[in-house]
């Protein structure tokens, strides 16, 4: 588009020249203007780290950061025209930091906030923000100070949990983008509930190992999201990634003693071979693949279930399932398919002992 600026600048040169006041904060070219309505300062101190969402027709709520870097939520009215901005009202959810915000809406009045905290360390936090704009704290970091409304937030990283974009992925699960220990780029994806009462991390992929900086997560299909980030040397990136959500199956027992009744469930795997051929496969789907001898195969397996990670001792990875051996000995013989077939190539890993391979 052309901008006409030479009549532009005539027709400024005429309202001169006929004692009106210039044109203030007007920018325009063929077809479009941008004018500057109305200003409001909010903070007399700071405002940094901003994350503003709508909450109504005309009630916004914004997370930012503050006087010595701390953590605000603060709501406001907007007019439809833009020529009126009014503070509704301010918390001060966390009193030692609150940098790196990305606020995102939950249900019709809750707010789930990742931010980075005491030491950039990674947070999530959730609050109740009615259409009035009153601001009710559900899991914050300030709990004791703010009373019996809230309990404290989700400590999601220990090291660092800085340039935060938060995306919803269903109802109940959301997904972050952000720089972890060392800036390096990571996504994690928590379940939280429609009230804001419980905050559970599900999975987390380190996918930069250089840099990961300056996120922005969006969603591009049903499972598929794609994320523009500073990368090595801080040079510009876009990855892709599929999240993939899932209602674990619980089975049935007839004890009423059982410690765990829901299986873990193979979200999908990823394997690579040095002549780099690259499968991948989800849920309990066949693959086969061909390796020759010596070759190195690498096996990502990504697997969700519904205990801690550190409430499981032992994990196991069996193949190449055939009848026994006769020189294989009895002590490796102990995992079967359904046909009775033993795993004669096997590697198990256990947290209280060492490492056990077998081929």
């Amino acid at each position: 588009m052309k901008y006409s600026k030479i009549k532009f600048l005539t027709f400024f040169a005429i309202i001169c020249s006929i004692g009106l006041a210039p044109i203030n904060d007007v920018y325009a070219n063929e077809g479009t203007a941008i004018t500057k309505v109305e200003s409001k300062e909010h903070d007399t101190l700071h405002g940094l780290f901003n994350s503003l969402v709508q909450v109504d027709s005309d009630t916004y709520a914004l997370a930012y950061s503050g006087n010595d870097g701390d953590g605000f939520i603060s709501t406001f009215t907007i007019s439809a025209d833009g020529s009126t901005i009014t503070e509704i009202e301010s918390l001060e959810h966390d009193v030692v930091q609150g940098t790196h915000n990305s606020l995102v809406q939950v249900d019709s009045d809750t707010y789930a906030l990742a931010y980075a905290g005491t030491g950039e360390r990674g947070f999530i936090s959730t609050f109740d923000i009615d259409s009035t704009g009153n601001i009710t704290p559900i899991k914050i970091q300030n709990h004791v100070a703010l009373g019996e409304g809230s309990s404290v937030n989700l400590e999601h990283d220990a090291a660092k949990g800085a340039y935060n974009s938060l995306v919803q992925v269903d109802s109940d699960t959301y997904a972050l983008a952000y720089a972890g220990s060392g800036l390096d780029g990571y996504i994690s994806t928590f379940d939280i509930a429609a009230d804001g009462t419980t905050i559970t991390e599900i999975t987390s992929l380190e996918h930069d190992t250089d840099n990961g900086t300056y996120n922005s997560l969006v969603q591009v299909a049903s499972d598929t999201y794609a994320l523009a980030y500073a990368g090595d040397s801080t040079d510009g990136f876009m990855s892709t990634f599929t999240i993939d959500t899932f209602v674990a199956t619980p089975t049935t027992t007839k004890s009423s003693d059982c410690y765990d009744c829901t299986p873990p469930v193979l979200q999908s795997s990823h394997i690579t071979i040095l002549t780099n051929d690259y499968v991948v496969a989800t849920g309990d789907d066949i693959i086969h693949i061909t390796a020759n001898v010596g070759d190195k195969v690498t096996i990502l397996l990504n697997v969700t279930d519904n205990k801690f990670v550190d409430t499981i001792p032992f994990a196991g990875l069996y193949t190449n399932y055939q009848e026994k051996p006769s020189e294989m000995s009895a002590f490796y013989a102990n995992n079967f398919d359904n046909l009775k077939h033993v795993s004669t190539s096997f590697y198990e890993w256990n947290i209280r002992s060492d490492d056990v391979p077998y081929d």
